[in-house]
C-alpha cells in the first residue's frame, strides 16, 4: 500500500522552525557545558542571541550538517579571532574556499584557530 502525503508550506514552516529551536536549544546547552568560562559574561538571551548569529552565519558559509553547525557555532563563541566582523581574510579564504567540504572547513578552520592562539 503506498500512502502520499502533503505538506502545506506553512506546515513545512512550522516543521523546520521546531527543528532549528530544538538544535539550538541543544547548542545552548552543549556550549554552557563545555566552555562556561567564555559565556560567564553573558545573560541567558544574549547567549541565545549570540548562538543565533552564530548559526546564521554557518549556514552563509555552507555549513548544513548539526554535528558542523554545533562545532562552527563553538569556535565562534571560543576564539575571539571569530568575534571580528567581517571575519578576517585567512578566515574567509578557509570558509570560502569552493571546493572545500564542510568537514574540511571546519577542521582546517579549527586546526588555523589552534595555531593562532
Amino acid at each position: 500500500m503506498n500512502i502520499m502525503l502533503t505538506i502545506s508550506k506553512n506546515q513545512l514552516q512550522s516543521i523546520n522552525s521546531t527543528i532549528r529551536n530544538s538544535f539550538l536549544e541543544r547548542t545552548t546547552n552543549y556550549i554552557k557545558d563545555i566552555i562556561p568560562h567564555r559565556i560567564n559574561h553573558l545573560n541567558e538571551d544574549s547567549l541565545t542571541i549570540e548562538i543565533k548569529r552564530c548559526y546564521e552565519l554557518g549556514l552563509k558559509f555552507g555549513i548544513k550538517s548539526e554535528k558542523n553547525m554545533e562545532h562552527f557555532i563553538y569556535l565562534n563563541i571560543r576564539y575571539e579571532t571569530m568575534k571580528t566582523t567581517p571575519y578576517p581574510s585567512d578566515v574567509l579564504s578557509i570558509l570560502t574556499f569552493p571546493s572545500l567540504p564542510e568537514d574540511s572547513k571546519i577542521e582546517y578552520l579549527e586546526k588555523h584557530l589552534l595555531k593562532k592562539k
